[in-house]
């Protein structure tokens, strides 16, 4: 009976984050296809003082940000404790 229970909250967990995690991965697409994080993603291109042409490009911020780490340890704390209060 406990192992059933157990395997079932298992897999609840494990769905609900691999969810989470799903929906997290989209937005982040989404904020990466608006107009102007595309345009910040360009080459900055400026002329230097003896004439010559300097190129930087700018840092991208990760598919997975804080938030989603924040998440998905929330959910894991969250596994923990059920585990812990399953096993009193």
């Amino acid at each position: 009976m406990w192992a059933d229970l157990w395997d079932g909250i298992v897999e609840t967990a494990g769905d609900v984050g691999n969810s989470v995690l799903n929906a997290a991965v989209e937005i982040e697409k989404e904020k990466a296809r608006q107009p102007d994080v595309l345009k910040a993603k360009e080459p900055v291109k400026t002329k230097l003082a003896d004439g010559t042409t300097m190129v930087a490009k700018p840092v991208v911020a990760p598919l997975i940000n804080q938030n989603t780490l924040l998440i998905g340890g929330g959910i894991l704390t969250a596994i923990v404790v059920v585990f812990l209060v399953a096993r009193k």
